[in-house]
């Protein structure tokens, strides 16, 4: 009953946003959904020694390089394994971005090829007022990148 109720709470919000960039929720929705939401995900804090110390054990034992972001995460994971569930981590960037922290962490820093080829690339801006259409000034740019990739 209630998943289903979440579920068509989901749907509804998502064609709000989709058709008129806003919704509002009731205030019993917005119970529905932080009940069933808390139930499902949690949140942490983690002190800067914690997020080097994950960064290290990660690349022990992964080779694999966090951000400091994706390593508070991971961190959870590491005090909290699943009994019988599966996790996902998305990572919010590049290791390479954070290079002081690489170094303070003694981590190699590898920073990918695509990354290092940016460093040559012309800067380009647009100068856009306060009350300007921003998302169709946006959208035409996108399309013009897209049309110079065709």
């Amino acid at each position: 009953h209630h998943t289903f109720a979440i579920a068509v709470l989901c749907i509804s919000m998502w064609e709000a946003l989709h058709f008129t960039c806003d919704f509002t929720l009731s205030e019993i929705d917005k119970y529905i959904l932080f009940f069933k939401i808390s139930k499902i995900i949690s949140s942490c804090s983690v002190k800067d020694d914690v997020i080097i110390q994950t960064m290290k054990r990660c690349w022990k034992e992964n080779h694999y390089l966090l951000c400091p972001h994706t390593a508070v995460a991971v961190s959870y994971h590491y005090k909290n394994p699943p009994s019988h569930q599966r996790r996902c981590f998305l990572a919010t960037a590049s290791a390479a971005k954070f290079q002081e922290v690489l170094k303070q962490a003694g981590l190699p820093l590898e920073i990918p090829e695509k990354i290092s080829a940016l460093e040559t690339k012309q800067t380009q801006k647009i100068s856009m007022q306060k009350s300007a259409n921003w998302e169709s000034i946006l959208r035409e740019k996108i399309k013009l990148i897209q049309m110079r990739r065709h």
